[in-house]
């Protein structure tokens, strides 16, 4: 961003939503059923069905796994899109 003003907002305005649609706050099955829907996009959601499974003692659940391999991928291509931005940001 241009200016460290206009971060805060920005940051808000899609942090919010992602937490609201992962069922870290709610439990999504209280949920209508298109929430639900959205909500099955939303690689925090996956993190928080993973994290369940692992604390009630499912290690070879296959959320754990799917959750895994979907955010170390996801990982990878954003920590790479950040340090090409930051390379040539610096130049």
């Amino acid at each position: 961003m241009r200016s460290e003003d206009a971060l805060a907002p920005l940051l808000n305005s899609v942090t919010i939503p992602l937490l609201l649609l992962s069922g870290i706050l709610l439990p999504l099955t209280l949920g209508p059923g298109w929430l639900r829907a959205i909500a099955t996009w939303n690689p925090f959601s996956w993190a928080v069905d993973a994290t369940r499974a692992l604390f009630n003692g499912h290690p070879g659940d296959p959320s754990v796994w799917k959750a895994l391999t979907i955010l170390a991928a996801l990982t990878v291509v954003t920590v790479g899109w950040a340090a090409r931005s930051f390379a040539k940001s610096v130049r």
